[in-house]
C-alpha cells in the first residue's frame, strides 16, 4: 500500500497595520456650511464627552485596584486626574455648542474677566520689575471648574508699589521696588469699544451661563498699535484646554462694525 505524500504551505499572518486615525475637519464656506459645520461639532463634543467619561472611569478603576493592593499608584492618579479635566472641557465645550455658540479661530484677544471661586486673591510680589511685567506676572487666572461654578472677576491685580533700600552700583544707587497685590479685586471693565447696549447684553448672557473660562475682545490692526481703541472688535468667551501644547476652543458672543468708517 503506497503512501501519498502530501505538502501544505504554511500561511504566515502578516501583522496588522494599525489604521491611520481619521480626520475630522470641518470646512464652512457660506451660512449653510457654517450651520452644517456646527451641527457636526455638537456631535464630535458629545462623542467626545461620551469617550472621555469611559477613559476617566478605566483610570480610577486602575486606580482603586492598585491602591487596595498597595501597589505604585501615582502615575494612574495623574491619568485619572487628567481624564476628569478633560472631560470637564468638552462638557463646557459640549455646552456652548449647545447653547448657539460659534467656534472661531483662537484670536489674540484682551481679556476681562475670568471665572474662579477663589473668594480672594492668593498675595504675592515681584521684584525689580517694570509695572508692566509685574502685572502680567500677578495677573489672575481662570480656574477650570463646571459650568455653574464660580464667578467672572477682573483679571488684572489691583496692586500697590513700595521702593526698596537703594543698591550702590557702578554708576551710582540703584532704586528696586517691589510690586504687590491686594487681596481684594477690581471690578470688571466691560471694554468701551463694545459699550453697545445689546452687544453688553449679549456679554451679560453669556456671562450668566458660567461656562466660559475667559470673556475677551480680539484685537485688531487699531488696537495692536499704538493708536486709540477704535477698530470693530469682536467678543468671545474661551475655554482653556487642560492639555499643554494643544489649542484652546474659542467661541464667538458678538460683534459691533462701524459702516461710517468703512
Amino acid at each position: 500500500m503506497s503512501e501519498e505524500l502530501t505538502t501544505s504551505t504554511a500561511v504566515v499572518a502578516e501583522p496588522a497595520k494599525p489604521e491611520p486615525k481619521p480626520e475630522y475637519y470641518l470646512i464652512a464656506r457660506d451660512p449653510a456650511e457654517l450651520a452644517s459645520a456646527h451641527v457636526e461639532m455638537r456631535v464630535w463634543a458629545r462623542g467626545m464627552v461620551e469617550q472621555m467619561k469611559g477613559e476617566a472611569e478605566e483610570h480610577r478603576a486602575a486606580y482603586d485596584i492598585a491602591k487596595k493592593n498597595r501597589w505604585s499608584h501615582g502615575r494612574m492618579e495623574r491619568l485619572w486626574r487628567m481624564a476628569k479635566r478633560r472631560l470637564l472641557f468638552y462638557e463646557k465645550t459640549l455646552r456652548a455648542l449647545e447653547e448657539g455658540y460659534l467656534v472661531v479661530p483662537n484670536f489674540q484677544m484682551d481679556t476681562f474677566a475670568v471665572r474662579t471661586d477663589k473668594r480672594y486673591r492668593q498675595q504675592f510680589q515681584v521684584e525689580d520689575a517694570s509695572m508692566q511685567r509685574a502685572v502680567e506676572v500677578l495677573r489672575e487666572q481662570p480656574k477650570a471648574l463646571p459650568a455653574g461654578a464660580g464667578e467672572y472677576v477682573n483679571p488684572v491685580p489691583h496692586m500697590t508699589t513700595v521702593a526698596l533700600p537703594d543698591t550702590p552700583g557702578q554708576y551710582g544707587p540703584q532704586r528696586h521696588w517691589k510690586h504687590m497685590n491686594l487681596r481684594h479685586r477690581r471690578p470688571i471693565e466691560f471694554p468701551v469699544a463694545l459699550a453697545k447696549s445689546a452687544i453688553m447684553s449679549d456679554g451679560a448672557k453669556a456671562a450668566a451661563l458660567k461656562v466660559f473660562d475667559e470673556l475677551g475682545v480680539a484685537h485688531d490692526k487699531a488696537w495692536a498699535s499704538s493708536q486709540p481703541r477704535k477698530g470693530d472688535p469682536m467678543l468671545l468667551g474661551r475655554i482653556r484646554n487642560p492639555r499643554q501644547h494643544c489649542p484652546d476652543i474659542t467661541f464667538f458672543i458678538a460683534w459691533a462694525i462701524d459702516l461710517a468708517r468703512v
